[in-house]
């Protein structure tokens, strides 16, 4: 443990890992902090795992206030290595790993980094929130007053010719899914709600890092529930940048990257929840990697079925920049949102209103076969209206 509140070097099957308590399901808890790192080094396991880890909490399976007097500032650090499981997945979170239930008044500080230095496999999904990695449950979970301040960062470790790990330059782990976010990094099927929370931590993917999806956001990387999800006075004020490669699933599914100032992806369907407002970003968001298809915002890259209004602005460089090895198919860029299906009226009936301001630089430095930029939208889906 090397004097840290952490774990063993290596573990089994399930493993919740955290600064505090490994798994909690008081709701009582008050006036804690850990400022101990959190670090796994190597994982000796060939089974399928699901790696849980968090400054204070590996699952935090109750809703908890922490009143402003719940806080991280111990580094969380995962580093994989070649004997690691191909099936194994991540959910880190400067607070918690996994969450089941609401969580208010927390904060983070310490950095949430992954580091994988393995041999070319499939791997699972990667969820990294500088508040939470993963929500888990169908039950409505809100997440307020939170802040994060810690990088939250994957990354892989160079392979070349000649090097102790393998002696062949692109023996990489491919990962299916990669969710960074700076509060979240996933939400699959809870009702969310996330207010008056903000991010100044630098989020950031690097350029040797394989997947097949690729997800970024200020504030959560992806929201695909089709329930109510609500957004309202979030701010992200530091930079998203993404470098990885993400490669083809098959032929007829080519592999997807969602970045966004805010929200990297957002599927909101037919629930459309208070309408999102006092939401802002001035971080620069940025693709420099290579992928099939790339979606790319300021607010968010991809928003599917928006039904309700947006008060949001943007004051930071939006970007595709050059890559000599990119080979981009399809790419949306846009000061507002890469690509959007909006649907013209609200479930009410009333006239969807978006109160949208960009002041920052849309910029497409590099080559892709078709590319939609825009100040505000790259591409608005043809069935909807604005």
């Amino acid at each position: 443990i090397n004097g840290n509140s952490g774990a063993p070097s290596y573990a089994a099957n399930e493993t919740y890992t955290a600064g505090l308590i490994a798994v909690n399901e008081a709701s009582d808890i008050a006036n804690v902090t850990n400022s101990g790192a959190v670090k796994v080094e190597r994982m000796k396991t060939d089974a399928s795992a699901l790696i849980s880890m968090g400054g204070c909490f590996g699952e935090l399976k109750v809703a908890l206030n922490g009143n402003n007097q719940i806080s991280n500032s111990g580094n969380i650090n995962w580093t994989e290595t070649k004997n690691c499981s191909s099936t194994i997945g991540y959910a880190l979170g400067g607070i918690a790993g996994r969450l089941y239930g609401s969580l208010t008044g927390v904060s983070n500080t310490g950095n949430v980094v992954v580091t994988a230095k393995t041999k070319s496999t499939t791997g699972q999904n990667v969820f990294l929130g500088g508040i939470a990695g993963v929500t888990c449950g169908t039950n409505a979970i809100s997440l307020t007053g939170n802040t994060n301040t810690g990088n939250v960062q994957f990354d892989a470790q160079p392979v070349t010719s000649g090097s102790n790990n393998e002696n062949d330059k692109d023996n990489i782990r491919t990962y299916k899914s990669i969710y960074v976010g700076g509060i979240l990094g996933y939400n699959p099927e809870a009702a969310l709600t996330i207010e008056n929370c903000s991010n100044s931590g630098n989020i950031v993917v690097g350029e040797n890092v394989v997947c097949n999806k690729l997800k970024l956001g200020g504030i959560a990387a992806s929201t695909t529930t089709y329930l109510t999800c609500s957004y309202v006075g979030c701010k992200n004020t530091n930079n998203i940048i993404a470098k990885a490669k993400v490669k083809r699933i098959t032929d007829s599914k080519p592999g997807f990257v969602y970045v966004g100032g805010v929200l990297g992806e957002a599927l909101n369907s037919n629930k459309a929840g208070a309408a999102p407002y006092d939401i802002s970003n001035s971080g620069v968001v940025s693709f420099e990697g290579d992928a099939p298809t790339v979606y790319i915002g300021g607010y968010c890259g991809y928003y599917e079925d928006v039904n309700h209004g947006v008060s949001f602005s943007n004051t930071g460089k939006v970007e595709f920049a050059y890559n000599a090895n990119s080979n981009i198919e399809t790419l949306y860029i846009g000061g507002y949102i890469g690509s959007a299906s909006v649907k013209s009226k609200t479930e009410t009936g009333a006239e969807a209103s978006f109160a949208v301001s960009n002041s920052g630089e849309v910029a497409v430095s590099g080559v892709a076969k078709s590319v939609y930029a825009s100040g505000c939208v790259g591409y608005v889906s043809t069935e909807s209206a604005v």
